[in-house]
């Protein structure tokens, strides 16, 4: 299920604290406040963003942290300028929502604080009229209750993330099974005499 919790879902939240205190380690004076809350966009009401860490020096807070663990199969994706678009992405909508234009993605790599990265963005309007026709898009089909369309490469990427297995099913001994492979064999064979 895509809302059940597990163990990884537990050590990304776990870990965003170990992220914010590295940052904080590295850049002396820095100060970080955890978030814990959905903030609301001032004018578009269904725009909320829940950023992890506010930075600053305990005075004033002008960025934003966004906190990320990953495996070392995705190391490639993030660097001192660089991380995923999927990250960039979600830093820039926080920064819409909460009008705070400069932000931090940092990621520790597989658990190592040695490979961990904290590239800093600021807000990109660019970047933002990319982003917000999906959002819009995403948000209808939450409301509507339709699925989104299959695009170009999804496939790919959920190959990736669920590879294939060579299995077979043993459907011996279920007759309710092998009933309606009769009825889909004579209902294709009848489609197929129609064509």
């Amino acid at each position: 299920k895509p809302d059940e919790d597990n163990d990884r879902m537990w050590y990304g939240r776990e870990a965003e604290d170990l992220v914010a205190k590295l940052y904080a380690r590295r850049h002396p004076g820095t100060v970080f406040k955890k978030v814990n809350a959905v903030i609301g966009h001032l004018t578009i009401p269904w725009l909320t963003a829940s950023p992890d860490f506010l930075i600053g020096n305990g005075e004033y807070w002008n960025d934003l942290l966004e906190a990320k663990t990953t495996s070392f199969r995705a190391a490639e994706d993030w660097g001192d300028d660089k991380a995923p678009d999927y990250a960039h992405a979600q830093l820039i909508t926080q920064m819409a929502v909460t009008n705070v234009l400069d932000g931090i993605c940092g990621v520790i790599i597989g658990g190592d604080v040695g490979r961990s990265y904290f590239p800093r963005f600021s807000w990109s309007q660019e970047f933002w009229d990319q982003i917000f026709p999906a959002l819009e898009q995403f948000y209808s089909h939450m409301i509507n209750g339709t699925p989104p369309d299959v695009r170009d490469g999804d496939m790919e990427t959920i190959n990736k993330i669920f590879p294939a297995k060579d299995t077979e099913i043993d459907l011996t001994g279920s007759e309710q099974v092998a009933a309606l492979v009769r009825e889909y064999e004579i209902l294709d064979t009848a489609v197929r005499a129609q064509n």
